[in-house]
């Protein structure tokens, strides 16, 4: 599946600014096991909220709610709005996440139970661990 990066500019609606935050556009079919395509999915870092989110033809459809101290990402908690569950989108914010950490040459605590559970099946990333869920 073809996936863009783009660059956004100031977003339109107030709620999820993007000021230079780096963002994923995907359209067309749904990855592998899921149930359907999905419009225009897009996933970009909001700092000013301290998540990642994944919006679904503009709405926001999830986010990956996080802390950071100095050079220290925390992944908290992973929420995907119920009518957007089971078209992966969860697994893309992950990804999203995990490849924003990497590029800004962070480290990740995977407080998280989905992202502790999505980096052990994606071991490409178990270099980003640096602490693990009490």
């Amino acid at each position: 599946m073809p996936e863009h990066l783009a660059y956004a500019e100031k977003a339109a609606n107030a709620r999820t600014p993007r000021v230079g935050s780096q963002v994923r556009r995907v359209s067309g079919a749904a990855r592998p096991g899921t149930l359907a395509p999905m419009p225009d999915v897009m996933v970009a870092d909001n700092p000013s909220r301290l998540r990642y989110e994944v919006h679904v033809g503009g709405e926001l459809a999830g986010f990956a709610a996080y802390s950071r101290h100095a050079d220290i990402i925390t992944i908290l908690h992973t929420e995907i709005e119920p009518k957007f569950e089971h078209h992966g989108l969860a697994g893309r914010l992950a990804h999203y996440a995990l490849d924003d950490i990497r590029r800004r040459g962070l480290k990740v605590i995977p407080t998280c139970p989905f992202f502790a559970q999505f980096i052990r099946e994606h071991d490409e990333y178990a270099d980003l661990v640096i602490g693990t869920a009490p």
